[in-house]
């Protein structure tokens, strides 16, 4: 409670939920150049960034500390931060940097101390707003699979609830256009939407 308390006093939140262009185009680039979120779809990247919202930090916070258990995500849309582990400085960071995506991914401790350089504005989510969005969109594409499935020759047969098994195994892939499709035996292709091509795969 102390280090929540603490955090509080250092951070002034905004109420409005309005994100504006640049920001909305500054976190999707973060989230896109991110190593462990690179992966998220168009659609969950909106949706990940319109549940941001908006903090300011003053210059010598500290916005997270190592080996305290986090659960906030950040994007830096003005001013630096500096990164230190171990007492040992790591790097600086500044706008269009994200940082600490491993505390809402796995719920662990902080690896590092970030604190502010200068003023700051952030733009944050919690774990628990980033997990149910994950989980939303997991269920909206399994029934997305389950659709284009039903209405193909191959398996537009087969009971509900076997599409909506085989669905869950399916696995969105995205090829722009010219780009070439190695098609592997022990795969099932389906094609979803064109220009880009989406494919939906599974393991026979």
């Amino acid at each position: 409670m102390k280090a929540l308390r603490y955090r509080r006093d250092l951070f002034r939140s905004r109420t409005q939920r309005y994100i504006p262009k640049r920001a909305f185009e500054t976190i999707g680039n973060a989230l896109c150049r991110n190593t462990f979120l690179r992966n998220l779809d168009s659609a969950q990247i909106e949706k990940i960034s319109s549940a941001m919202y908006p903090v300011e930090v003053q210059a010598g916070a500290i916005i997270i500390r190592q080996g305290d258990l986090g659960s906030i995500m950040y994007v830096i849309q003005e001013g630096k931060v500096q990164v230190v582990k171990d007492n040992r400085f790591v790097r600086t960071m500044e706008e269009g940097a994200l940082f600490g995506e491993l505390a809402i991914l796995h719920h662990c401790e902080r690896t590092a101390t970030v604190r502010a350089i200068e003023h700051c504005q952030l733009w944050a989510i919690e774990r628990n707003v980033f997990h149910a969005i994950m989980m939303e969109s997991a269920r909206e594409k399994t029934m997305s699979f389950k659709r284009h499935l039903k209405y193909s020759a191959r398996f537009g047969g087969y009971p509900e609830e076997v599409l909506l098994r085989i669905a869950e195994f399916c696995t969105e892939m995205r090829y722009e256009a010219r780009e070439e499709l190695v098609v592997k035996p022990q795969y099932v292709y389906l094609v979803c939407r064109g220009s880009p091509i989406s494919v939906c795969i599974f393991s026979t």
